[in-house]
């Protein structure tokens, strides 16, 4: 299951049954998680593990009231179906660190995260530093984020897919 091209990231969201008659793939990263990720990393201040855990207090503390949550808990690095019915997400990893994205793949023993529209309160675009941020609110107050990119050169879908969800939602 991977994402090197249009077809074959449609038969990888097919096999999840996120299927939809207007499909729009883009990558992304889970804003939620990567924030986590970078708590959990030291990266509060000076670093280290007292950092951390300052850092991890401080966004426990801000997702509680907020409410905010990963879409596929400890995965940053996400592929997204929007579709007319809702919005699917598929934790993804790349073969190697120095690979490019058209070799990623699904990461194993996860599963489809998908909202539909009507769970939602409101759904959210903007132009964010080198891509877009895409928020949106369960209407039982839980918000989740995706940082989608603004350009992946080695997949010849993305740019169409972020330019159908500009399409749907409009830019803020």
């Amino acid at each position: 299951m991977q994402f090197d091209n249009s077809i074959s990231v449609a038969n990888t969201f097919a096999q999840f049954n996120c299927r939809g008659n207007e499909n729009a793939y883009v990558l992304g990263q889970d804003e939620i998680a990567s924030k986590n990720m970078s708590a959990n990393a030291g990266g509060y201040g000076g670093g280290g593990l007292i950092g951390g855990m300052i850092a991890g207090a401080i966004n426990e503390a801000a997702r509680n009231k907020n409410q905010e949550q990963e879409m596929i808990p400890g995965c940053m690095f996400i592929m997204l179906d929007v579709t007319e019915a809702g919005i699917g997400v598929l934790a993804i990893k790349k073969a190697g660190l120095f690979k490019k994205w058209n070799t990623a793949s699904v990461v194993d023993n996860t599963s489809l995260f998908f909202m539909r529209y009507e769970d939602m309160e409101f759904v959210e675009l903007k132009k964010s530093m080198g891509g877009y941020l895409l928020s949106f609110k369960t209407k039982t107050g839980v918000t989740f984020r995706a940082r989608i990119m603004g350009k992946v050169k080695e997949l010849d879908y993305h740019d169409a897919g972020l330019q159908a969800i500009i399409a749907r939602f409009g830019l803020k």
